[in-house]
C-alpha cells in the first residue's frame, strides 16, 4: 500500500474503562486536495476519528502521518471546526475570526482580513462581524466557526458533523466552499451523520466516502471513488 499526502494506518484506539474499540483498524489515505467524506450514525466513532487525527487523541496501535510533515503533524498544519462552539462571547465575530493567526503567533496581514471577510460575506455574516460572538444566533456562531477553520489556508482541515444546525439554504454554499478549497490544495476530511450526505452535492470526484460504524471504515464504492486507498 502506497501512503497518500496524508494517511491513517491500522489505527485502534479504546477508551478508559471499555472493553470494546472506539476505532477499529482505521486505515484510509487521501492524495492533496481530496475530501474524506465519512458517513455513520451517533457514537459510531466518527468524533473519535477525528480527535486521533488532529493528535487530540493517542491511539493504542498505528498512526497518522503526512508526507508534508513528517513525525507529529504541528497544530499550524490543521483547521478544525469541532461540533461544540468554542468562541470568546466578548470578542467580535472577525476577532474570533482571526483567532488561528494569533493561535499561531502569525502576523496578521490585510490580505488575510480580506479573506476572512470573504467568506463572512459569502455565509451571510458580512454585516455582522463587527457583532460581538455571545451575541450571534446559534447558527451563526456554527458558520463563524467553519469560517475559523480555513481562515489560516491550512493543509489540513478536519470538519466534524459542519452542517448540523444550519439551515438547507446554506448547505450548498458550504459545499462550494469546500469544493473550492479542495481545488486549491487543501484536503479536509468531514464526518457527516448517516444519510446526510445522500442531501448534498458529492458527485465530484475530490470526494471519498465512507460509512463508519461501531468503529469500523469502510470506503463506500461509487464511480468516483478512485482517489482513496483503504
Amino acid at each position: 500500500m502506497s501512503f497518500g499526502f496524508f494517511s491513517a494506518h491500522h489505527v485502534f484506539f479504546r477508551y478508559p474503562g471499555q472493553t470494546g474499540w472506539a476505532l477499529n483498524d482505521i486505515t484510509v489515505s487521501l492524495d492533496r486536495g481530496c475530501a474524506a467524506v465519512i458517513e455513520g450514525p451517533a457514537a459510531c466513532g466518527k468524533t473519535t476519528l477525528i480527535r486521533t487525527l488532529t493528535g487530540h487523541l493517542h491511539p493504542h496501535h498505528g498512526g497518522v502521518s503526512s508526507r508534508c510533515y513528517p513525525g507529529k503533524l504541528p497544530p499550524q498544519a490543521f483547521g478544525v471546526m469541532p461540533q461544540t462552539v468554542i468562541l470568546a462571547p466578548e470578542l467580535s465575530t472577525l476577532e474570533n475570526t482571526i483567532m488561528p493567526f494569533v493561535a499561531l503567533n502569525r502576523q496578521i496581514q490585510e490580505r488575510d482580513i480580506r479573506f476572512c471577510n470573504q467568506l463572512l460575506q459569502a455565509l451571510g455574516l458580512g454585516p455582522h462581524r463587527h457583532a460581538k460572538a455571545g451575541e450571534l444566533s446559534h447558527q451563526q456562531q456554527n458558520i463563524l466557526m467553519f469560517v475559523r477553520a480555513f481562515v489560516h489556508r491550512p493543509a489540513l482541515v478536519m470538519l466534524d458533523q459542519p452542517f448540523s444546525g444550519m439551515d438547507e439554504s446554506l448547505h450548498g454554499v458550504m459545499m462550494r466552499l469546500i469544493l473550492e478549497f479542495c481545488r486549491s490544495g487543501m484536503t479536509i476530511v468531514m464526518t457527516l451523520r448517516k444519510g446526510e450526505g445522500d442531501t448534498l452535492n458529492l458527485v465530484d470526484p475530490l470526494f471519498c466516502r465512507y460509512d463508519m460504524d461501531h468503529g469500523h471504515l469502510e470506503p463506500r464504492i461509487t464511480e468516483s471513488s478512485t482517489r482513496s486507498v483503504a
